[in-house]
C-alpha cells in the first residue's frame, strides 16, 4: 500500500490534508486495482530519465541505485512514494544533474500524490482533502485517467492513459460518491475529480 509522502516533499502543504479510514462509501469498494501502486510516478519519473537522455542503467549509477530498483519505481511497484524521502532526494538531484527537465522533476512529488489519491479510491478508503486537487493533481490525473498529456511531457513520453478503464471506472464512482458526501471538503473534492473524469 503506498504510505503517505513523508516530511521533505514540499508539495503536500499545499495540496490538503488527508484522512482515511477502512469503511467504504461507494459502489464496487472494495476492489482490487490493475495498475500499479506507484503508476503516475513511475511515468514520471520515466519521462524525467527521457527528458536528460539517460538510461536506465545511467540514471541508476548517478543517482546510486540499482538498475534492477530504478526499473522497479518505474514500473510503479514497489511506489517510489513508499521509499525513504532521500531516495526522491537522490533521484532528483542525479536528474538536475543531467539536465533533466525542470518542470517533469518538479513533478514527482505530485505524482506520488496522485498515486496516493488513487490507491485510497480505488481500495474502497475515504479520501478526504481539505479543498479540491489543484492544478498540479489535476494535470497528472488526466494524463493518468484520459491520456492527456502534459506539455513537458510530449517528447518524453507516450500518448495514452496510465491507468486501465476498470481502475478509472472506479476511481469515477467513488468521486461521485464523494460529490455526494456530506462533509464540503469531501463533497468539493469528489466533484472536481468528477467532474475531470466527465471530460
Amino acid at each position: 500500500m503506498v504510505t503517505a509522502p513523508s516530511q521533505g516533499l514540499g508539495q503536500r502543504g499545499r495540496m490538503g490534508r488527508v484522512s482515511e479510514s477502512t469503511s467504504t462509501s461507494w459502489p464496487g469498494a472494495p476492489y482490487r486495482r490493475s495498475s500499479p501502486p506507484g503508476a503516475i510516478t513511475g511515468a514520471v519519473l520515466r519521462a524525467a530519465r527521457r527528458s536528460a537522455g539517460l538510461t536506465t542503467a545511467r540514471l541508476a549509477r548517478i543517482a546510486g541505485f540499482s538498475e534492477a530498483v530504478l526499473r522497479l519505481w518505474e514500473y510503479g511497484d514497489p511506489p517510489l512514494g513508499a521509499e525513504p524521502t532521500a531516495c526522491l532526494a537522490r533521484l532528483c538531484a542525479a536528474l538536475r544533474g543531467a539536465d533533466a527537465e525542470p518542470q517533469i522533476i518538479g513533478d514527482l512529488d505530485t505524482a506520488i500524490w496522485c498515486d496516493l489519491i488513487v490507491t485510497g479510491l480505488t481500495d474502497g478508503l475515504r479520501t478526504h482533502l481539505d479543498e479540491p486537487p489543484d492544478r498540479a493533481v489535476l494535470k497528472l490525473l488526466a494524463w493518468a485517467t484520459a491520456g492527456v498529456l502534459p506539455d513537458p511531457y510530449l517528447p518524453h513520453a507516450h500518448r495514452g492513459p496510465l491507468l486501465p478503464p476498470s481502475d478509472v471506472r472506479v476511481i469515477a464512482d467513488a468521486a461521485s460518491c464523494l460529490a455526494s458526501e456530506t462533509c464540503p471538503g469531501a463533497r468539493r473534492y469528489g466533484a472536481t475529480v468528477a467532474a475531470l473524469l466527465a471530460i
